[in-house]
């Protein structure tokens, strides 16, 4: 079996990148913001991810965890979030890659219990004595959706403090729109048609993340859209993807997700529970490559 779960420090920009665009939103409608991507005193990044997967010949589930003091990057590195209806684009540059000042540390928060749906009982997260966390897997089909995954850290008193949370499974969803298995290119001066089908009742959001990176990965632009799972049609429009350049590669990611941030002082853990989406040809997961017309 593969691991899925990505998100967090080394583990992908669209997992690190994609988690902040999340709160780009101000509430308010289209907004903008310009911010360093790390603070002026320590950083502290807190995400938990757990994903399940019903993909053909391939069913199962993967969790990781990270907790990480200091600075993922340095000074210079700087993004730039847009909202525009229902995605969020997000420009980014990472001029200095590392910051010897505040250099970046894993901390413990304690061992994290995983119950609900049919997970496993005693199924725990324990850290390692230099505080990462190993990923934890299976291959059941733990939930179909709307089920209570609860997520709870007993807490470290020298790391992050004990949390909890209880969220709603996402619905396991099968793209039947655009053909993932066919699809080369994103045509930046047409809407992006999208449709899918709900394993079971609909349940949670439909994210969708499409991403390019520049050259030396010195920068890039990240685009998340999210919609009801319930509505099962949707459109990326040809307005947001003309942020993307032409004839540049990129990736895209179509899953179901509930996101909760949990406020430990002075941390902010992001736990995120996802549910890959499936490609209606062949069956496979619903991420692919692809290139800007």
């Amino acid at each position: 079996m593969k691991i899925h779960a990505f998100v967090g420090w080394g583990m992908g920009f669209i997992g690190l990148f994609g988690i902040a665009a999340c709160g780009a939103s101000d509430g308010k409608g289209d907004s903008q913001a310009q911010s360093p991507l790390v603070a002026d005193d320590e950083e502290r990044t807190a995400t938990v991810d757990f994903v399940g997967y019903n993909h053909k010949g391939d069913v199962g589930y993967s969790a990781a965890a990270e907790f990480i003091q200091g600075r993922l990057y340095g000074p210079g590195a700087k993004e730039t979030r847009v909202k525009e209806g229902s995605c969020t684009i997000t420009n980014w540059q990472l001029f200095d890659r590392e910051d010897p000042e505040h250099p970046p540390v894993f901390v413990s928060a304690g061992e994290i219990a995983l119950s609900g749906a049919k997970l496993p009982p005693n199924s725990v997260m324990k850290p390692t004595d230099n505080f990462r966390y190993p990923y934890f897997y299976g291959t059941e089909l733990l939930w179909t959706g709307g089920e209570d995954i609860r997520i709870a850290a007993a807490g470290s008193p020298r790391g992050v403090g004990a949390f909890d949370a209880t969220l709603k499974a996402p619905s396991h969803i099968t793209v039947t729109k655009p053909s993932l298995d066919d699809i080369e290119a994103i045509d930046r001066s047409k809407d992006l048609e999208l449709a899918w089908t709900n394993l079971e009742a609909a349940s949670g959001t439909v994210w969708v993340t499409i991403e390019a990176i520049d050259e030396g990965f010195q920068g890039g632009v990240n685009v998340k859209c999210e919609y009801p799972a319930s509505l099962e049609t949707a459109k990326v429009p040809a307005s947001t993807l003309r942020v993307f350049p032409v004839a540049r590669y990129g990736s895209m990611l179509i899953e179901s997700a509930e996101r909760q941030t949990v406020t430990v002082p002075p941390w902010k853990v992001n736990v995120a529970l996802r549910a890959e989406g499936t490609r209606a040809e062949s069956g496979r997961g619903a991420s692919v490559s692809v290139k800007f017309l």
